[in-house]
């Protein structure tokens, strides 16, 4: 089993989020719609949707091994989605501003996000 390291790409003009995961064939938007999708790397076509109205996703970073995707928000939340069930896993609230970046070390078993103000919880891993 090979181990993928997600990859930030760029940050777009409504402060979205592009993530992949090459590995597996996709990657995945943020929106500041509340919006969070994934999409097939070869085709672009949409492989799932799951929405978070009224709050703005400002990152994301795929799990290195579970099909989930951990999301940073602006009100200072973290939540993690199983893609496959389009389900919330967890949500933390360690941040009183944004998070601005959500890393998984390459094992998954930890989980960093970094807040807007330079704070950097690191939240342990949890088994699904």
């Amino acid at each position: 089993m090979s181990v993928c390291t997600p990859s930030t790409l760029q940050r777009m003009r409504d402060a979205s989020e592009l993530n992949e995961i090459p590995c597996r064939g996709e990657y995945c938007t943020v929106s500041s719609d509340g919006t969070i999708r994934g999409w097939d790397i070869a085709s672009h076509a949409q492989l799932f949707e799951l929405a978070a109205p009224g709050e703005v996703i400002q990152c994301c970073a795929y799990h290195p091994d579970r099909h989930e995707l951990a999301c940073g928000f602006d009100q200072g939340r973290v939540r993690i989605f199983d893609i496959a069930e389009t389900a919330l896993l967890q949500e933390h609230k360690q941040h009183r501003q944004g998070v601005l970046q959500v890393l998984y070390l390459p094992s998954g078993k930890l989980l960093f996000s970094l807040g807007e103000l330079q704070s950097l919880p690191c939240l342990g891993g949890h088994q699904s």
